[in-house]
């Protein structure tokens, strides 16, 4: 089995012509130039290395990386950055992973099958253990393996799901990966700082021992629009975080979710989270983002971790297909 390269460079000459010299050398290469392109890539089909442009379009190449390193799916990928000024290079210089100008694609792929010299050895490997209990039973592992298409012969098997997450509010995104965290056969970071304005992985939540759901916070301002549609294609669901009061942030929110969500068959759940004491009305909530299935609201109390347990895990397995 060839290593699984992703080249993401805004240069399309330099990029197809590294992919053509990876090529060569028995690499399966894929290639994408912007960073929201890139990071829906990454996650929907880890590769074993990505060779990244520093000044890469709407994610640059460092942002890219902390946000695969905080994911424990993509933490090990492999990464050599291309700098468009050797200035770049002497300052941002880590290991050895910066190519400065001129660059040569032959070098670009030398340097990769130098960095994945061992990588034949770990292929084989069985795929990591997982908690001993999941939170969906077989029936739903199957549903679920059938959409991403693993059992297919000759198909490029997606190993996670996506479900894309739009907050406007950092303590909501905070209280949410709290929750998941507490699920069996999850695996966030409940001491990531994340904010409205991250484009960022929170974490993964295991089906069975191969695949599972990936949660990607997507920004909901309107300078992130351009970032939307890449973010929700081949997305499982498009989940919105409120909390009370709702507040005018909810337009910026509604608008990000129909951009996400503009094919016909993609789904959107909503959920409340609610300290104790708060409340707030479901109409208000279906009238101000125009909510046509009353089944996709969920209104989580926060102070009742069974019963918030109970309704994250109702939301997951109506989430899957």
């Amino acid at each position: 089995m060839s290593a699984r390269v992703l080249v993401a460079d805004g240069n399309t000459q330099r990029a197809a012509a590294i992919v053509r010299a990876c090529s060569k050398r028995g690499f399966e290469t894929r290639v994408v130039h912007q960073g929201a392109a890139a990071l829906e890539a990454a996650l929907s089909e880890v590769p074993d290395a990505i060779v990244c442009q520093l000044g890469l379009p709407l994610i640059e190449g460092s942002r890219l990386e902390g946000i695969l390193r905080a994911n424990p799916h993509t933490q090990a990928v492999t990464l050599v950055y291309l700098a468009d000024q050797t200035a770049d290079a002497e300052r941002l210089a880590v290991g050895g992973r910066i190519l400065a100008p001129p660059i040569e694609p032959d070098q670009v792929a030398a340097r990769l099958e130098a960095a994945l010299g061992t990588l034949e050895a770990a292929l084989g490997a069985p795929p990591e253990p997982v908690r001993d209990r999941q939170p969906f039973a077989a029936e739903h592992a199957a549903r679920l393996r059938e959409w991403l298409e693993l059992d297919q012969p000759g198909a490029r098997p997606r190993r996670d799901a996506k479900v894309v997450v739009l907050s406007t509010r950092s303590g909501v995104l905070r209280d949410f990966t709290a929750l998941l965290a507490r699920l069996p056969g999850a695996a966030f970071d409940t001491g990531l700082e994340v904010g409205p304005a991250d484009l960022v992985s929170l974490g993964r939540v295991s089906v069975d021992a191969q695949i599972g759901i990936e949660f990607l916070h997507v920004p909901v301002g309107p300078a992130f629009k351009p970032a939307w549609p890449v973010a929700g294609h081949g997305a499982l669901a498009t989940l919105v975080l409120l909390a009370a009061p709702l507040g005018p942030a909810v337009a910026d929110v509604r608008a990000a979710r129909e951009g996400l969500t503009a094919d016909p068959c993609a789904r959107s759940y909503h959920l409340v989270l609610l300290g104790k004491g708060e409340s707030v009305a479901a109409e208000d909530v279906r009238e101000n983002l125009a909510i046509a299935d009353e089944g996709s609201l969920f209104p989580i109390p926060l102070d009742s971790a069974d019963e918030a347990d109970r309704l994250l895990r109702d939301l997951l397995e109506r989430m899957l297909p």
